[in-house]
């Protein structure tokens, strides 16, 4: 067998410095890449539950809208499909006029904490003119 350096005594090879060196290195480089990579995957559910969240709030608005259930007073409920979600509306005077400001809050719990999502609009009220 042939040894794979033709001087021995001079054949390159990691020294011991070299190696200890390198895992310093590692054990810097590790930790701050693995936090990044967390990091990244909380913002991405978060940003992913807050899609949804938009997404049930634009459907339950388009709902009550075309039922007109708003008139009736405030709501709350559950998403069937989405159980981690539940939702309310409410309705208020706008300045004083026929419109009123329809709410609709998204609720859901993220990590022990509570978040939420509102989408308001305003909608024209024709029983406050007719009895007017």
């Amino acid at each position: 067998m042939t040894p794979h350096c033709k001087h021995p005594g001079r054949c390159q090879a990691f020294t011991l410095i070299e190696l200890l060196a390198t895992l310093v290195l590692c054990a810097v480089v590790l930790p701050v890449a693995l936090g990044a990579i967390g990091t990244g995957v909380q913002i991405g559910s978060v940003t992913r539950d807050k899609l949804i969240a938009s997404e049930l709030a634009q459907n339950k608005l388009r709902e009550i809208l075309a039922s007109e259930s708003w008139i009736d007073g405030d709501e709350s409920g559950e998403f069937e499909n989405q159980s981690r979600f539940t939702w309310e509306s409410w309705s208020e005077d706008w300045q004083g006029s026929v419109v009123k400001l329809l709410h609709v809050q998204i609720k859901w719990t993220y990590r022990d904490a509570e978040r939420s999502l509102q989408l308001d609009t305003l909608v024209y009220s024709e029983d406050e003119e007719s009895s007017s």
